[in-house]
């Protein structure tokens, strides 16, 4: 896909998420801060063992805090307006929200074609982003460092499958995620191991790019089912969804596939996420704040 397609594109679903924002009641001002909006930080990671600066978006409530926090993890597309309105959604159920680009420091743009979904690897270059964004997170003071969850989309929901499967975690340094959310990963891995954090997956039945028979399928060889661990997952599936429900644009073809917003996908994912959220990290802290 040329650059100017894909700017193209996402041009499109600025607007689209402006217009959508505004359908369903969010103020202008409020609009914009759902599609590009967020104040940018910087901070460190390690990608195949150098140092490699880090950009995001950071989404906090009012107050001082402290907050739980959420990691979000983009899409191939990389940053998009799908992901800049959960950050605004997340702000105001409570939660400080940080974004992360983990395409823009490795001259990336996008890795949604076949051959190019591995350049930016979910396991080897994107997990320990997200690690390192937790890390960021924990040195707040406006941060509940003990109440830090994960969420991903689609490329980014990949990547959280390897955050959350103990195996992986040999050389991160930080504490696990204490709850992950991914919307429409890509499932097929051979398994997943030992789980660290109650995992929720959001997914459409329709999906043909990332099927959610790849995540039952995965869900079985690993011998995983709802609560059969102390860390569970949950699978959630909506009828007639396609990839990328939670989107702005309507449903159509994009690369051999077809993506596009489901409004009744879209409303239950957010009351399910909602529920999670406020299950594994809104509860009562446990002891005070180490800094």
């Amino acid at each position: 896909m040329s650059r100017a397609v894909r700017h193209g594109r996402r041009a499109c679903t600025l607007v689209l998420g402006v217009a959508l924002a505004l359908a369903e009641g969010i103020a202008p001002a409020e609009a914009q801060k759902a599609t590009n909006s967020g104040g940018e930080v910087s901070f460190s990671a390690t990608d195949e063992a150098r140092p490699l600066g880090l950009t995001g978006h950071l989404y906090r409530p009012d107050g001082p805090g402290p907050f739980p926090g959420v990691v979000l993890l983009h899409d191939c597309d990389g940053i998009t307006a799908i992901v800049h309105r959960w950050g605004h959604a997340l702000r105001t159920w409570g939660y400080v929200a940080l974004l992360v680009d983990s395409f823009g420091p490795r001259n990336e743009s996008s890795v949604c074609s076949t051959s190019s979904a591995a350049s930016v690897s979910p396991q080897h270059e994107r997990m320990p982003d997200a690690y390192a964004a937790r890390r960021y997170l924990e040195a707040q003071p406006f941060v509940d460092r003990q109440r830090i969850g994960l969420m991903g989309w689609g490329h980014g929901g990949w990547t959280l499958l390897f955050a959350v499967d103990e195996v992986y975690l040999t050389e991160v340094a930080t504490p696990p995620f204490k709850a992950a959310i991914a919307l429409y990963p890509w499932c097929g891995m051979t398994r997943l191991h030992r789980l660290n954090a109650p995992l929720l997956i959001l997914s459409g039945e329709a999906d043909d790019w990332a099927p959610a028979s790849l995540c039952r399928g995965l869900m079985a060889t690993s011998g995983l089912h709802e609560s059969s661990t102390p860390h569970g997952v949950t699978l959630r599936v909506y009828p007639g969804a396609h990839h990328r429900f939670d989107g702005f644009e309507p449903t159509g073809p994009y690369l051999a596939y077809t993506v596009g917003r489901h409004p009744e996908a879209a409303a239950q994912a957010q009351v399910q996420a909602r529920g999670f959220l406020a299950t594994h990290l809104a509860g009562a802290r446990q002891g005070p704040q180490r800094r």
